[in-house]
């Protein structure tokens, strides 16, 4: 169970460090209307620089599959977000917008805009990871709650937990792949990267 499933990772040292929300909408009849936003041609460099995100992220996967999406604000590019399809399904990560630029609606706007371009590809539901303070955001958009992430971080590395071997690992599930970067202790500990639809999660347990 889930309760038991913590009390064993909590008994071999690893600390909860983040809770996101899972959450999802069939995109048959949306009512929101596809928004009026600045785009500009999409580069990967970019969406990075936006969302401070590592220079190396997906940097053995295909980036060619991912609808990256950039959006300007005076004058400035200040919002971008990618999307990634599996069968009929979009997945939305990413979101993420500049400081200076928040709380005028870039990322409710560029989140809208890749849910009506995925329908044009035929897309018949959307899928994305929240945070506790964009949950509303992404509910005005249409999507619901699916339940929570809970992520686990390893304890701090020591001898007896020493780098063994690492490497990358496919994993296939439910018709789904994920690409899991692990490193094995010595000590059967076993963390790493986890990169599922696209997303890298630092520090994931792999059970």
């Amino acid at each position: 169970s889930d309760r038991a499933m913590r009390s064993d990772l909590t008994r071999r040292g690893y600390t909860l460090d983040s809770t996101t929300r899972a959450m999802g909408m069939a995109l048959t009849g949306i009512r929101k209307p596809r928004p009026d936003i600045d785009l500009v041609p999409p580069v990967w460099t970019e969406h990075l620089r936006i969302g401070d995100l590592p220079a190396d992220l997906l940097r053995g996967g295909d980036r060619l599959a991912f609808h990256v999406r950039v959006a300007r604000a005076d004058g400035q590019d200040v919002a971008t977000a990618i999307a990634l399809d599996h069968d009929t399904d979009c997945g939305i990560f990413n979101v993420a917008t500049r400081e200076h630029a928040r709380r005028r609606g870039l990322g409710t706007a560029l989140t809208l805009c890749l849910v009506h371009e995925a329908i044009e590809r035929g897309c018949l539901t959307a899928i994305l990871q929240s945070s506790l303070i964009a949950e509303r955001v992404y509910a005005r958009v249409g999507f619901r709650d699916l339940g929570r992430y809970l992520e686990y971080v390893p304890p701090a590395q020591s001898p007896a937990h020493a780098t063994a071997t690492e490497g990358p690992v496919e994993l296939s599930q439910g018709g789904r792949q994920e690409n899991v970067r692990l490193r094995l202790g010595y000590g059967g500990a076993v963390e790493g990267y986890v990169f599922t639809e696209g997303r890298a999660t630092p520090g994931a347990v792999v059970m």
